[in-house]
């Protein structure tokens, strides 16, 4: 984590019905962290209970807090290899006695096929799946939370070559705090399945001049 110490930081603010922004001026703390600067909690697998998701933390405290309105400005690109989940096929016989494969539907039983010529079959599914939920706090208060995904419905079964995706994360947010915002901390969890490889973040934390 990388702390660059109460710089101005000018902000042009546009509403909806005005042709001109009114410029407003902020002080306060930049911090840039990547990957190094988060922890690891791993998820929970089935083998002891709900599946839970992995957790990258970042916890860290912050000044300026004097009751005062506070500024968030949290921009995070997080890159990492997605999940493409396996499927099963099951065999169906169609009209003139051939065989035609299918997706196994929810009460389908198929494990054991009839002949046992047409075995049911294992190939990559159409689903991939890449995605990050944030979650931002300080000292156990609220601050914000944002999500980004990059989901794809592939148009046939095939393995993937390259499942190497990024998304961007963003909180931006004016809030009082009575003076109790003391430590900040950010959560990062992936989709289940899914890795965190790269993080590059960077927070502007501080209040109007």
């Amino acid at each position: 984590m990388k702390l660059l110490s109460y710089l101005p930081l000018i902000f042009s603010l546009f509403s909806v019905t005005a042709t001109a922004g009114d410029t407003t001026v902020f002080f306060g703390d930049r911090y840039t962290f990547t990957e190094s600067d988060f922890t690891l909690i791993p998820g929970r697998s089935w083998e002891y209970g709900p599946i839970t998701k992995d957790t990258y933390v970042a916890e860290f405290q912050v000044r300026g807090d004097e009751g005062q309105a506070l500024l968030f400005d949290l921009d995070v690109d997080v890159w990492g290899n997605g999940y493409q989940p396996d499927i099963r096929l099951c065999p169906h016989y169609m009209p003139g006695g051939a065989i035609d494969y299918r997706e196994q539907t929810l009460f389908e039983f198929c494990y054991i096929s009839i002949p046992p010529e047409y075995p049911h079959v294992i190939v990559p599914g159409k689903n991939f799946y890449y995605g990050v939920d944030m979650t931002v706090t300080c000292s156990d208060m609220a601050v914000g939370v944002d999500s980004d995904n990059r989901n794809e419905l592939l148009a046939d079964y095939g393995e993937m070559t390259n499942k190497y995706r990024d998304v961007r994360l963003r909180v931006d947010k004016q809030g009082v705090y009575d003076g109790q915002c003391k430590v900040m901390r950010i959560e990062l969890q992936p989709d289940l399945g899914n890795e965190i490889q790269q993080i590059n973040m960077d927070l502007f934390f501080g209040s109007p001049f």
